[in-house]
């Protein structure tokens, strides 16, 4: 299976759910984040979110 290309529900085959399951566990999924802030700049981060600077996710590190 090719984790890069999604497909429809009803393309799903026996067998596909535990290798995604395999392959989250080997930590091989990218998980879409694209940009890493300290909570220290929350703010200016969610502002840059907000006016389409940052693409994908955003994550606040604790």
């Amino acid at each position: 299976m090719n984790v890069s290309s999604a497909r429809p529900a009803s393309a799903w085959r026996p067998g596909d759910l535990e290798e995604v399951a395999a392959l989250a566990v080997k930590g091989v999924l990218p998980d879409g984040v694209t940009r890493r802030s300290p909570r220290d700049q929350a703010v200016r981060a969610y502002a840059d979110l907000e006016n389409g600077h940052v693409t994908g996710k955003l994550l606040i590190t604790w």
